[in-house]
């Protein structure tokens, strides 16, 4: 009886100490395998979508202004008041006094992917409502 006692204490510390963390081990890390996989596949496909794309189009500096006036009055943007003006040689300045700043971002990141466009200035001020911003931005044409 205490053979048998001291074989299943033996056994069980086995279980405890070498089995049971190897099984645990083996599992965790096929669970990141598994994940990693999955990561690559989608950065694979990611980098397959933007090879796709085509390179950006070169404007001159008149024609990004006619572009940015008519983006601007064809999105969401209308309905905040916007001052739009040529400040210097190929310089385009775009203010607005409140304008919802996720939107915007996500619209300008959709124009520089479609038009060689640079920014040389970018400021962004928060107001009292969340997610609105007072903004300055000055565009160039590359």
């Amino acid at each position: 009886m205490v053979g048998f006692g001291v074989l299943f204490c033996f056994c069980y510390l086995f279980y405890l100490l070498f089995y049971a963390p190897l099984v645990r081990g083996v599992h965790e890390k096929s669970l990141q395998l598994v994940e990693k996989q999955e990561t690559l596949i989608w950065m694979r496909q990611v980098r397959q979508r933007h090879q796709v794309t085509k390179a950006p189009e070169v404007l001159s500096n008149a024609q990004l202004l006619t572009l940015l006036a008519t983006q601007l009055q064809a999105t969401s943007f209308q309905r905040f008041p916007y001052q739009l003006q040529q400040t210097g040689v190929g310089d385009i300045q775009l203010s607005f006094e409140q304008v919802p700043f996720n939107s915007f971002i996500t619209w300008l990141w959709t124009i520089n992917q479609k038009y060689a466009i640079s920014i040389k200035q970018f400021s962004a001020e928060r107001t009292d409502s969340p997610g609105i911003v007072k903004m300055l931005i000055v565009l160039a044409a590359k």
